[in-house]
């Protein structure tokens, strides 16, 4: 999303080289001053983001989709160099169309070619997206009648026969499953995928040589699937091919966020090759990511038996029994089938939003809405539904529904920072500046020890030239908990921003230490001693 043009940092018409010329011209000196600021201000979250919200990857359902980086202070090294620091949906469209596909080949939503369109969908819906499904067999019933809609509608589609493939089986319907996926192979024989699924079906039919096969044509297409190193590895250890497998895995544990189940199986890897000792580690591992995962209690129970650990063995058993009693066991991420209403509701919600997908992309807007507004009932706690609808309402300039999207969303993910700072955007682009700000303050005093709070609403103030002094003293608390050189440029903008010339020197001069190589930096430093020079000697 982005500024009107009256709203958008200022920045340099050319590429500046620095020398005396650049230094000399008092109106090149001042659009070099207002990129400072500009970028200190979108370093800062100051609305010169863009929002680009879309489901996440289909092959981890239920995985958060990131819009932004996690400390938005830090992208201060890519927004200045950018000149305005402003980016457009447009521009993001790559990545997040890659991101957001089942192939990662499918058009951006609403970049398919010809009018609008729908399926059907929103007829077969609609009146029911209130309601909440009371058995299991309801349930399969709708979502069975959406498949059919998808699958009737995009026959030649491998990201829509993917959909309906995944969901039969989930439904455990794998003959049909099987065929679906074998025609998407048939479309693509790069759909990394379909070849997953089929190894799934594979496992399930104790055909493991061939599953490992599958896993290991799907990793050629993705071979950043966690899931599905994960599934291959599993698959090699019950073949007896121990190092394979230890090595796929210590890969995977590098890249998981919380390798609870790479640790899991690596123990019993280890316990496969009588290395009962790294077996206990690794379980040891498992059960700091995850203090409720039963499997890795029983592993480690079974380790420390034959390490001759007696007392710890029967700590760690009685700890398993415990969580088996209470039906916490952690050892599988997926469900084979729907054998509760609950579950049923929560793949019925993954499923919609991935045809969701496919719905927009192929210029059926209302269908892909109401997928989506009917997963969101259907999966209080899916993601990815919302983000998708955020991003739509947003596209029908119904800005009060994408705030209450990303107000769910926040509540989802109170880690992700960038919800609360693009409804403080979305707030101030309509005029509602006591909203905005109370938004940023609400950021800020929910996370008082960390950075982002403050310099987003030191950078507020600053864009919309308010309450500069307290802007000053927000500033100088984001850089007191994180000096990176986004916060250093920002603080550097507020003491210019209040006339105290020689605070924004030194400020720059910590931005250049932190950032030496960033030549942009070292000329808008030199460019501040050239002002503070002429500043003194007009004093004098």
């Amino acid at each position: 999303m982005q500024d009107n043009e009256s709203d958008a940092p200022c920045g340099p018409s050319e590429p500046s080289n620095g020398g005396s010329d650049a230094a000399s011209s008092p109106a090149r000196l001042n659009r070099l001053l207002l990129l400072i600021v500009g970028a200190a201000v979108a370093a800062a979250g100051g609305y010169a983001g863009s929002l680009w919200l879309l489901p996440g990857d289909p092959a981890n359902p239920g995985a958060p989709c990131a819009i932004a980086p996690d400390d938005a202070t830090d992208t201060v090294d890519q927004t200045a160099g950018a000149g305005s620091g402003a980016s457009t949906a447009s521009d993001a469209s790559g990545t997040a169309a890659q991101s957001a596909g089942l192939s990662g080949q499918q058009q951006v939503p609403g970049s398919g070619a010809g009018p609008a369109k729908s399926i059907g969908l929103v007829a077969l819906l609609g009146n029911r997206i209130a309601d909440l499904p009371e058995t299991v067999a309801e349930l399969r019933e709708e979502v069975t009648e959406v498949a059919d809609c998808v699958l009737r509608e995009f026959p030649t589609n491998p990201d829509a026969l993917e959909v309906v493939a995944r969901f039969n089986f989930q439904l455990g319907r794998l003959e049909q499953a099987s065929k679906i996926w074998n025609k998407v192979i048939e479309l693509d024989p790069n759909y990394g995928y379909a070849y997953e699924g089929l190894g799934k079906i594979a496992i399930k039919k104790e055909e493991t040589e061939k599953a490992i096969n599958l896993f290991r044509k799907s990793l050629a297409s993705n071979p950043d699937q966690l899931d599905t190193q994960l599934a291959l590895a599993r698959a090699l250890i019950d073949m007896d091919k121990t190092k394979a497998a230890i090595e796929l895995l210590e890969q995977n544990i590098e890249r998981d966020p919380r390798p609870y189940r790479g640790r899991e199986l690596l123990g019993m890897a280890y316990m496969q090759m009588m290395d009962y000792k790294k077996a206990k580690e690794n379980y040891l591992a498992a059960v700091e990511a995850l203090p409720v995962f039963s499997a890795a209690f029983f592993g480690l129970a079974t380790a420390c038996t034959r390490l001759g650990e007696k007392d710890l063995a029967k700590k760690y058993l009685a700890k398993f029994r415990d969580l088996r009693s209470k039906e916490r066991d952690f050892v599988s991420s997926e469900r084979s089938n729907f054998d509760d209403l609950d579950a049923n509701r929560s793949e019925a919600a993954q499923m919609y939003t991935n045809a969701a997908v496919v719905c927009q992309s192929a210029r059926c807007p209302a269908d892909a809405m109401v997928l989506c507004q009917r997963a969101t009932v259907l999966d209080t706690n899916n993601i990815g539904a919302r983000q998708a609808l955020a991003w739509m309402y947003l596209k029908q300039g119904k800005p009060d529904e994408t705030i209450r999207m990303l107000e769910q969303l926040a509540k989802l993910q109170p880690a992700n920072f960038q919800y609360p700072l693009e409804i403080a955007r979305l707030y101030a682009r309509m005029g509602r500046m006591s909203e905005a700000e109370q938004r940023l303050v609400e950021l800020r005093d929910a996370n008082p020890k960390n950075a982002v709070g403050y310099a987003a609403l030191a950078g507020h103030f600053l864009r919309f030239n308010v309450k500069l002094d307290e802007a000053v003293g927000l500033a100088q608390k984001a850089v007191s908990l994180k000096a990176t050189p986004a916060n250093c440029l920002l603080l550097s903008t507020a003491f210019q921003k209040t006339g105290d010339l020689a605070g924004a020197v030194a400020a720059m001069a910590e931005v250049v230490k932190l950032a030496p190589k960033n030549l942009q930096y070292r000329q808008m430093y030199e460019l501040l001693k050239t002002k503070q020079t002429e500043q003194s000697e007009q004093k004098q």
